[in-house]
Parts: C-alpha cells; sequence; structure tokens
C-alpha cells in the first residue's frame, strides 16, 4: 500500500473517530443531514473501500435511530461497498425498499444508482432479464454528465449481452462504457472495457481485433502499473491463443501471468489452464488445474472441473475415473437447471445463517473499534498539545531574535556615531578650534532646520487645514533625502519600513508638533503617542516615553 493512500486512510478514521467521540460525549445523535455520510462517499470515491465497510459496519446500530432519508442512502452505501469488495450480493430484500424510497419520496439523484445496485444484484442472481431492466431504467434517469456511472451501466449490459451470445451488442456497450471511462480519465475503467472489447470479438472467432483490443488494455495497464490486470489480459490472450491452436504462445502468456492474477480471477485463470493442458493431451497438468476448480465456490466453475476430469478419463478409457466424476456432474448439472429457484432459495437461507453469525463478528469489532478511536483521538490530542507548544516555543525565540537584531542594528550605529564624534574631537583637538567646529556644527544644524522651515513644502504643509497628500509626502522625502541622505536609509536598518510608521517619523523629523502631525495623517493625538512608544519599544526592547523616540530621530 502507498504511503500517501495509507496517510488518507488514518485522516479519515481519526475524523470518523472524533465525530463518534463528541457525539457520545455530548449524549445526543448527529443531525439529520450527517455529514459523516458525506466522508463514507469520499471513501467509496478515492477506493478505501475497506474502511467505508468497517465505518459502515461500525455505526449501523446508530443509523437505526436517524431519519428515513439518512438510513435509505445509509444502506445503499453499505449495498455499494459490499460489491465493491466483491462480497456476494445474495438477496434483494434491502434493495427494493431503498428503490420505493427513491421512487416516491426520496432525493431523485440518488435513484439512478439504486437502480445500478439492483441490475448487479440481480445479475449475481443470474436473474439476467430483470438485471437488464433494471440497468435501462438507471439509463433513463441517470445524467448525461456521470460519466463514471454511465460506463458502469454499460460495462454491466455489455456482460449480459455477452452471456446471452449476443456478441455485436456486447461491443457496443463496452465501446460505451470505455468512452464514459475516458471522459472522467478512469484508466482501469478503459482497460475492463478494453479486455472485454477483445473478449467479445474473440468469442465470434474475429481473432485480429480480439489482439488489438486485448493489446491496447495492456498498454494501459503497463501504463498505470497495474501488473494484476497486465496478468489477466495475459489470460485473456492465452485463452485465444488456446482456440487458435497457437499453444506455445499460449503457454507462454499463460506462464507469464497465471502466477500474478488476483484471487478473483483465479477460478478463470486455472480454466484456461487446464483447457490449454487437455487439448494438449499433457493430462497429468490439466487434471492439477481441473481438481483446482473443484474447491470454487461458483456452481459453474466446478461443473467445469468435474466436466474436464470426465473428458480426461474418458480419453484414458479409466471407468472408475469417469464414474466418479460422472455424478458430481450430473449433480451440478442438474443444479444449474435449476438454479433460478432452488440456488436462490439456498442462497437467501446462507444469508440469514451468515448474518446471524456476521452481527456477533460485527459486536466485537464494534468493540475493538471503539477502542481503538479512543487510542487515536489521545494520540491526536497530544500530538496537538505537542505541535502548539513548539509552535509557542519558535513564536517566543523569534521575538528575542528579532529584538536582539535590532538592539544590536541600534548599537551598531550608536558606535558608528560614537566613533564620528571621537574623530570629530581628535580633529578639534588638533586643530585647537574644539569651541569654533562646535559653533559651526550648530550653525550647521540650523541651517538644516532653518532650510526646513524655509522650504515651501514646510510652509505648504504648516498653513493648510487638510491632511498630507501623497504629493506632499514626495516632496518632504525629497527634501529630506537632501538634507539628511542616511535618514531613511537608518530607519529601515532599524525595522522601521511600515508605511505610517516612516510618514510619522519623517513628521517628527520635519519639526512639527505632535497634534500638527495627528491633524495631517488623520489620527487621534493618542495615536500618534501610541505610535512613538511602540517604535521605541520595538527598536530598543524597553518601554520608554514618546519623547525618547523623538531624541532618536532628531539623532538621524
Amino acid at each position: 500500500m502507498h504511503v500517501g493512500k495509507l496517510m488518507k486512510r488514518i485522516v479519515h478514521i481519526l475524523l470518523l473517530g472524533l465525530t463518534l467521540c463528541l457525539a457520545g460525549c455530548q449524549g445526543m445523535y448527529w443531525s439529520d443531514d450527517l455529514e459523516f455520510l458525506d466522508t463514507i462517499d469520499s471513501l467509496l470515491v478515492e477506493k478505501n473501500y475497506n474502511t467505508a465497510y468497517n465505518v459502515i459496519i461500525s455505526t449501523e446500530e446508530l443509523m437505526r435511530k436517524e431519519s428515513q432519508d439518512a438510513r435509505m442512502r445509509f444502506e445503499l452505501q453499505k449495498i455499494k461497498a459490499t460489491d465493491k469488495l466483491s462480497k456476494p450480493l445474495l438477496t434483494d430484500s434491502a434493495i427494493l425498499p431503498i428503490i420505493d424510497y427513491y421512487e416516491h419520496d426520496g432525493d431523485k439523484t440518488q435513484l439512478p444508482e439504486a437502480y445500478y445496485y439492483a441490475g448487479r444484484i440481480y445479475y449475481s442472481l443470474r436473474d439476467y432479464p430483470r438485471s437488464m431492466e433494471y440497468f435501462n431504467k438507471a439509463l433513463d434517469v441517470v445524467n448525461e454528465d456521470e460519466n463514471y456511472l454511465l460506463s458502469r451501466i454499460h460495462s454491466q449490459k455489455g456482460y449480459l449481452f455477452h452471456n446471452q451470445g449476443l456478441f455485436d451488442e456486447a461491443i457496443k456497450s463496452h465501446h460505451q462504457s470505455y468512452d464514459d471511462s475516458f471522459k472522467v480519465g478512469d484508466t482501469i475503467g478503459m482497460i475492463h472495457s478494453s479486455r472485454d472489447i477483445g473478449n467479445s470479438f474473440s468469442a465470434q472467432d474475429d481473432f485480429k481485433n480480439a489482439f488489438y483490443f486485448y493489446d491496447k488494455g495492456e498498454e494501459l495497464a503497463v501504463l498505470v502499473n497495474d501488473s494484476s490486470l497486465k496478468s489477466l489480459i495475459g489470460i485473456d490472450k492465452a485463452n485465444t491463443y488456446s482456440f487458435m491452436g497457437e499453444y506455445e504462445l499460449a503457454e507462454k502468456y499463460l506462464n507469464q501471468s497465471i502466477c500474478y492474477v488476483d484471487s478473483m480471477n483465479v477460478d478463470y485463470a486455472n480454466t484456461v489452464a487446464g483447457y490449454l493442458y487437455f487439448i494438449q493431451h499433457k493430462y497429468d497438468l490439466a487434471k492439477s488445474y481441473y481438481n483446482k476448480l473443484l474447491y470454487s465456490s461458483s456452481v459453474y466453475t466446478r461443473q467445469n472441473g468435474e466436466a474436464g476430469l470426465l473428458n480426461i478419463a474418458a480419453n484414458d478409457k479409466d471407468i472408475n475415473e469417469a464414474l466418479k466424476h460422472l455424478l458430481p456432474y450430473k449433480e451440478l448439472t442438474d443444479s444449474i437447471s435449476l438454479i433460478t429457484d432452488s440456488e436462490i432459495i439456498a442462497r437467501i437461507n446462507s444469508l440469514y445463517n451468515s448474518r446471524r453469525l456476521e452481527r456477533q463478528n460485527e459486536e466485537l469489532e464494534k468493540v475493538n473499534m471503539r477502542n481503538t478511536y479512543y487510542i487515536i483521538i489521545g494520540g491526536l490530542l497530544l500530538f496537538t498539545v505537542i505541535v502548539l507548544l513548539m509552535l509557542y516555543n519558535y513564536r517566543v525565540r523569534s521575538e528575542r531574535n528579532r529584538l536582539r537584531y535590532n538592539n544590536a542594528m541600534l548599537d551598531k550605529y550608536l558606535q558608528e556615531e560614537q566613533m564620528k564624534r571621537s574623530l570629530a574631537e581628535q580633529e578639534r583637538d588638533k586643530l585647537a578650534e574644539t569651541d569654533v567646529i562646535k559653533k559651526l556644527k550648530e550653525e550647521q544644524g540650523d541651517e538644516r532646520k532653518n532650510a526646513i522651515r524655509e522650504s515651501a513644502i514646510y510652509q505648504k504643509v504648516l498653513n493648510s487645514s487638510k491632511a498630507l497628500t501623497d504629493k506632499d509626502q514626495v516632496e518632504i522625502e525629497e527634501l529630506l533625502n537632501q538634507l539628511y541622505p542616511e535618514f531613511f536609509t537608518r530607519l529601515r536598518s532599524l525595522g522601521i519600513v511600515k508605511e505610517h510608521d516612516l510618514r510619522v517619523c519623517m513628521l517628527v523629523k520635519m519639526g512639527f508638533s505632535p497634534s500638527r502631525i495627528a491633524s495631517l495623517v488623520s489620527l487621534t493625538l493618542s495615536a500618534i503617542t501610541n505610535t512613538r512608544k511602540r517604535m521605541y519599544g520595538k527598536v530598543t526592547g524597553n518601554r520608554g516615553k514618546p519623547e525618547d523616540w523623538d531624541q532618536i530621530i532628531e539623532s538621524l
């Protein structure tokens, strides 16, 4: 199993377990819309059939207290999961109430699938006319864009036509199934349809077309790396080569494929192998495969096994061996002729007995599943707590690192300023003109401030009753870049990058009062005060007054 599929299954189980736990703790049942039914549908779409079936069995008792709509949908899901797992559908007692409900009261969008599974059930009961009737009903009500369901319906009709010897009709149905599978990108469905078309051509002795479609299906199976389907097509080729008399090619494909066929198709592979070795008079090998057929659950397969062994005994002129298989073959043949009545009755009775045993097993499974859910939910909660703690720790460390970085940048800047001052003092000492230099520096500072005050933009903003415009901001930035070339660079190095914060710092540098700044940026005076305090705390990591931030701006 791929890791991705396993993780999806675990997630579904966790979600369902959490839903069951919450419902139990609150002492209530689910709402009528039952979101967990959507989860079961998702499991079926993702082909997690075992998980879906286990969830269905574990919640069956709870469903009895739900609305009729929820119960009917649930029962249809159960039939679908059972069919997907190749479990026998031995009675129509479950599907008929579902059909009646959706025909008269329920959601009509569920009706096509209900008809389809009724057809599947009657197909498994060998009631082919009624099976065809329900497949046709499904086609009458299904939407044209439901290509996946359309593909399955046409495929089943193809099997019915094939079993009745109507091979041309079978080929048409399987072609339609292939087209519908292609529309939804269902490669597995395309492989099965190609194989089914090949088998129908082979049944008409049109071997050229048969091998064309076998090869087409095999190419797709290789493309999706499905060795089981590739091997199944190999068995089909071996069977066709046997009828053509190409025994070497038949044995080649049989030997390549028979070990890789899945359990659902083992009887078919053994039948092909038995026939191939029988017609080559390799009776010992043929016997080994025919004997395997005697243990099949299918009466038809057992009949084939007895017939094969009977033919071998006849060819060997072994009267005792022939008599040994003649009576079982006759009994199986007679039972098949009465299959419409007797086998259905036997299956219903078997279903009743097996259902009693199944319910006992289900109770044990529920207990085990409930304990598993508790363990999973506990583990999930523990995992969540650990993750939250890790995230909190990461956030604290990140904040500390940010403050350290800002403090380091501020220290670096202050050190640079200190060094500049030191050099200036040394220069002053050398020239012995400390007072003169100081006076010049003050004059230079006064000159910058005077230049700001005398600028047209300063006067415009000072005398305006309106908020600061984008054009005004651009002119102020150009002025400050001329007078203080490193002002904005140093601000950003301290982590002041937000447009709002830069605008406040720029107006402080221009010498506007806090109240005037508040008017210019359309905020309250308290908001401007908090902004200045916040920027001081962000850069230094300490609490301070807004005036402390103004001093830093003044020094830049």
